[in-house]
């Protein structure tokens, strides 16, 4: 009798520390995005060359606007602006680096990798918010 207990209780212990695990974590959902941009239209000419980035901060973008990099000739990717380490503290703004691969938040400090939003440097322990994209050659849509 005592040795099915045991199990039990254990199996009790472990599920209630990994329910608690991350219990402080915040789960972030970006803001609305629907943005369309046309390849003809110069303010594209930064995404023109793979590797190319530029930040969007218009209507319908996200939390703290985007930045939105050419990985390949076909693919593209959008993050929000907005710092994963506290979201809404007014000064959580990534910026890119002069290395045009990764992103900084001066206000906590926080590094991303900009192909894949990954956290480089913590405070931050979630990477960046990303957004679906989609490219015929012609529109670049950004949305979610």
């Amino acid at each position: 009798m005592i040795t099915k207990r045991i199990p039990l209780f254990l199996t009790g212990m472990i599920l209630l520390l990994a329910l608690s695990c991350g219990k402080d974590e915040k789960s972030l959902t970006g803001g609305y995005v629907d943005v369309t941009m046309y390849a003809s239209d110069p303010s594209f000419f930064p995404l023109k060359v793979i590797n190319g980035w530029m930040y969007y901060g218009g209507g319908a973008a996200g939390l703290k606007g985007l930045i939105i990099f050419r990985l390949t000739q076909d693919d593209f990717l959008a993050f929000d602006r907005a710092c994963t380490y506290d979201p809404d503290a007014s000064c959580a703004l990534v910026e890119m680096e002069d290395t045009g691969i990764s992103a900084v938040d001066s206000c906590c400090g926080s590094r991303f990798q900009i192909t894949d939003g990954s956290v480089i440097a913590s405070p931050a322990t979630l990477p960046l918010i990303r957004y679906r994209t989609y490219f015929d050659g012609t529109v670049l849509r950004v949305f979610n």
